[in-house]
């Protein structure tokens, strides 16, 4: 699939929620003019529908992949994911499956298994690792410019209640151990980039809680220390609370030091010996990482090639955000 110019495949979004319009515009954006939705709430669909003049929108997924599409997006909640994302395997079409792969490990295995048996192009969407800085910040440390990384910091940190304009933030699944909330799960996407860059785990020691008088009946902070195989030394802070929203990076190597801050887009690298320090700006609009992601998806399913963050690599993520969040472990 060329996704530069072809603009007359079909794609299903299942999911007509917030992320799932993001990925709807996404489409449009790369040229794909033909988009169906699939969502059990008439309110939803009707929104979408409007938004985005889509034509044709089904309340039941089993109905909707009656019809073939060129891709499937699913972008329901984390517990469903399995559920959902088997439907759409078993009828041998490929799909982009929203982070995290699933809840549980064992769920997760069964999308693994369907995924295997139905030979389709599966892609766990993690977003980052599409991130254009987060790109380059790979490039510089696989050129090795900086020399041994000793020891990385990440801190991802935003208030629950302000995350999504509009919505009761009791109500979303963020909220909910059930659907798979809680820092751990629901920011993994630090997990998965700080595997990417820094190799995998071979000890945790991390300490998670609720410690705020929110609604919700899951961790809302969470400091994680990793070492990995790498003997990378990091800090993975993750959490609910904070006022002031913050993402940021911190790679700290023996011939320099590397911050990059993803709400400001900016990335600075200081090596040993220059009097000043490297900046590059990147864009701040999330819909460029989005529709990066989008456009490997289309080219992995065109090929028919193994995308960035197959089954396998997201399962990997997930057993270290349950590790995480499980606590005192190393």
């Amino acid at each position: 699939m060329d996704s530069s110019n072809d603009n007359t495949k079909d794609f299903l979004v299942i999911g007509a929620g917030s992320i799932g319009r993001r990925h709807i515009q996404c489409l449009y954006d790369l040229g794909v003019q033909n988009v169906y939705i699939s969502d059990p709430s008439q309110e939803i669909r009707t929104k979408t529908c409007g938004l985005f003049n889509i034509r044709k929108s089904f309340e039941c997924v089993d109905d909707a992949i009656q019809r073939r599409y060129d891709g499937v997006i699913v972008a329901v909640p984390n517990h469903l994911h399995a559920e959902i994302a088997c439907k759409v395997i078993e009828a041998k079409m490929d799909l982009m499956l929203e982070k995290p792969i699933e809840i549980n490990l064992e769920s997760a295995l069964k999308i693994k298994k369907a995924v295997e048996a139905n030979n389709v192009i599966c892609h766990i969407a993690y977003c980052f690792r599409f991130n254009p800085g987060l790109q380059d910040i790979f490039k510089i440390l696989q050129s090795n410019r900086l020399g041994k990384v000793y020891s990385a910091d990440i801190i991802s940190a935003y208030y629950l209640p302000d995350w999504r304009p509009g919505a009761d933030y009791r109500m979303t699944y963020s909220a909910q151990r059930s659907q798979g909330g809680g820092v751990c799960l629901d920011l993994s996407h630090q997990y998965d980039y700080f595997r990417w860059l820094f190799g995998e785990a071979k000890e945790i020691l991390s300490v998670t809680k609720k410690v705020s008088d929110l609604e919700i009946d899951v961790e809302d902070v969470s400091e994680t220390i990793i070492v990995t195989e790498k003997d990378v030394i990091g800090r993975v802070h993750l959490d609910y609370l904070s006022r002031a929203q913050r993402h940021r990076l911190f790679v700290y190597a023996r011939e320099g030091v590397l911050e990059y801050d993803f709400i400001k887009g900016q990335l600075s690298v200081t090596t040993a010996g220059e009097e000043f320090t490297q900046l590059k700006q990147y864009s701040t609009d999330r819909n460029v990482m989005y529709g990066n992601q989008l456009r490997h998806f289309m080219d992995c399913v065109g090929e028919r090639k193994q995308p960035l963050v197959p089954p396998d690599d997201a399962i990997k993520t997930l057993e270290l955000a349950l590790e995480a969040r499980q606590g005192f472990r190393y």
